[in-house]
């Protein structure tokens, strides 16, 4: 009795709110007509007069002790005094179109609430290795509803987000988000973003991972080929032995051997499978006799091979001889594509390759 219920406003919550000026209390009335009071957090002989709703989910109220408070849905009260004259009376409070809440003073002038964004900090990582590492900071909500969520890559454009956190408080709160994925001996950028109906803050920082960095390209690679797909050899190749060539005897003068540098594939852009095997040609750039092996594959899977001796200078015919597998894949698709990978033994020494590719289909 004699609480003076003075003035009521809706509230977010779907409830209604007022004002009990002489018993310096709030009030809540739900649909049902339940009706709860609060008291605690207000200052006595305070007398609440206005309230109105504010863009932050909670009641606001004016006092007439030089005083605005704040009331959450939750019944939580924070009283707030400052940027009030000591004669100040707020009277009536309602919201403004920018979010700000506006309230008449008795004492002869109109006051503004101005509600403020989030308070974000930067900590720095923890747990980090090679792959993995901990991003860290705090997001102070001003009591406010604000989604957080930390940003990283490896430049200050970001372009990878954590799932998003919540917060409510009125204290700085941890926040945290454990990343995988990092290339090692790499550094990252990362921010903490904060949002509420208030505005966005945002903290930076950055990290390093640990490890290894990759070695670098060489000089004059091509960075817009991509390598070839290793091969997948069953059974292995085994290793070519060099040609024994005989030496000339001292009274047999021979001119000078020139040196073979590069070796060549011959192969025909739409092969044909004759009788099991695939024609191909090898040829050396310079030199005399030379020993050669090619090999088939089909899917990274070796499918034929051939080896024999030929002169350089010239191209070298051989036939390659399909394996069981090699025939079946031509015969089921009607045709395949064919990797060759050739290596040679000049009758000078040494060790050269060549790769080539063509489709073959059956004749």
């Amino acid at each position: 009795s004699n609480s003076e219920p003075f003035e009521i406003a809706a509230g977010p919550d779907g409830n209604l709110w007022f004002t009990e000026r002489a018993a310096g209390r709030i009030g809540r009335i739900t649909p049902a007509g339940v009706v709860t009071e609060f008291s605690a957090g207000i200052t006595a002989n305070a007398r609440p007069t206005a309230i109105a709703a504010g863009a932050d989910g909670a009641m606001w109220f004016t006092e007439a002790d030089a005083t605005i408070a704040r009331i959450t849905t939750a019944g939580v009260v924070t009283e707030y005094a400052a940027g009030l004259s000591a004669d100040s009376t707020p009277m009536s409070i309602a919201p403004g179109a920018n979010g700000a809440l506006w309230f008449a003073d008795q004492a002869g002038r109109i006051g503004r609430v101005v509600f403020e964004p989030p308070v974000v900090t930067a900590s720095a990582a923890t747990a980090i290795g090679e792959t993995g590492a901990t991003l860290n900071g705090t997001v102070d909500a001003r009591e406010t509803p604000t989604s957080a969520y930390f940003e990283y890559g490896t430049t200050t454009s970001y372009g990878t987000s954590t799932p998003v956190q919540a917060f409510d408080g009125a204290i700085a709160t941890a926040a945290s988000a454990a990343l995988t994925g990092l290339q090692p001996a790499t550094t990252y950028h990362f921010r903490l973003v904060a949002t509420s109906v208030h505005g966005t803050a945002q903290a930076t920082g950055t990290l390093t991972t640990q490890g290894t960095p990759p070695d670098p390209m060489p000089p004059g690679t091509a960075t817009d080929v991509p390598p070839p797909a290793p091969a997948v050899i069953d059974p292995p190749l085994a290793p070519l032995a060099p040609l024994a060539m005989p030496l000339p005897t001292a009274d047999v003068l021979q001119p000078a051997m020139p040196v073979a540098t590069r070796l060549s594939l011959v192969v025909a852009r739409r092969g044909r499978v004759y009788d099991g095997r695939v024609r191909v040609g090898c040829r050396l750039d310079a030199g005399a006799l030379a020993f050669c092996s090619v090999a088939a594959y089909a899917n990274n899977r070796r499918v034929g091979t051939v080896a024999r001796a030929f002169a350089g200078g010239r191209v070298g015919t051989m036939r390659v001889k399909l394996s069981a597998r090699g025939r079946r894949l031509v015969r089921r698709a009607g045709g395949v594509r064919l990797t060759y990978r050739a290596t040679a033994v000049p009758a000078a020494g040494g060790l050269l390759r060549a790769n080539a590719t063509s489709r073959v289909t059956v004749s």
